[in-house]
């Protein structure tokens, strides 16, 4: 049951990588308005997926793992549950605007991406403190 906190926390860093990159697709297509592409799709693609694998994995080592546990304190493991379940959704929120003119869909899909990632930050930060996520 080890390993699934392993999983979780060397995930993480794809989150990162993932996240950035579309970010910075995101903000490349939007400020130089150029038409949204397939590997544009695809890095948000990409970043959403492994928000929700991210989730999932977390909520099989509650599942799992936490019942044999005496967590120290549950109610942050509940909000960093709650924080990421909200940053999930608002991830996802950017299918929205397939309908959109390219420039206007990327700049709103980087506003919902970068609120994503700003929430997946706080919740991380709330369960761990900064350290944990810097791999300190």
């Amino acid at each position: 049951m080890e390993l699934l906190f392993k999983i979780h926390g060397h995930n993480r860093w794809l989150v990162l990588a993932s996240a950035l990159l579309a970010l910075g697709m995101l903000a490349y297509t939007w400020l130089a308005k150029k038409e949204w592409n397939r590997t544009t799709e695809r890095a948000v693609l990409a970043y959403n997926i492994l928000v929700s694998l991210q989730f999932l994995i977390g909520l099989s080592n509650i599942w799992f793992v936490g019942s044999l546990r005496e967590w120290q304190n549950m109610r942050m493991t509940y909000e960093h549950v709650g924080i990421m379940f909200i940053a999930l959704g608002v991830g996802h929120f950017s299918a929205r605007w397939k309908t959109l003119p390219d420039t206007e869909r990327a700049q709103k899909t980087l506003i919902t991406i970068g609120a994503s990632v700003a929430l997946v930050i706080l919740g991380v930060a709330r369960l761990r403190g900064m350290g944990y996520w810097m791999g300190m």
